[in-house]
């Protein structure tokens, strides 16, 4: 029996039952989608698909998508992303970031921000917590970011 590959699209994608499109009129309700160990994805409608069968289309199987993937990547780097949040490996470096801001970066602002914050006593205003503490995590947070 001849194995075929065929294109389609994900019509849509619910934990264990894809629906995809390979023609026009060809439409399969619950089609299995092959994923790696470890990964787990339910990938948005109209993502492109490619799947294979055993020369009986009535018996499909996704193999892989093709999603809107970051175009920054240089060779030997990887990154895991979804529609709003990708974690960037880029070397040495990791980038987590919501697409809007870095989650790093962002982590560093706020032992800034807490480094000088206070809180009202009777007394007068008091450090919310010790300069060493937030000196201390900011110093590790922005040795992961220097790394």
């Amino acid at each position: 029996v001849a194995s075929s590959v065929v294109v389609g699209k994900i019509l849509s994608a619910k934990e264990g039952k894809t629906k995809a499109e390979f023609s026009p009129n060809e439409i399969h309700e619950a089609v299995p989608m092959v994923q790696h160990y470890g990964f787990a994805s339910l990938p948005p409608a109209n993502t492109p698909c490619i799947a294979v069968n055993n020369g009986n289309r009535s018996k499909m199987a996704i193999i892989s998508t093709v999603g809107k993937s970051p175009t920054n990547l240089k060779e030997g780097e990887a990154c895991l992303y979804s529609k709003r949040s990708f974690i960037h490996l880029a070397g040495d470096k990791i980038k987590v970031s919501n697409g809007s801001s870095d989650l790093i970066e962002l982590l560093s602002n706020l032992c800034e921000t807490l480094a000088t914050a206070t809180v009202p006593t009777e007394s007068g205003p008091k450090p919310l917590s010790t300069s060493a503490q937030i000196a201390t995590l900011k110093g590790k947070i922005d040795a992961f970011i220097a790394h």
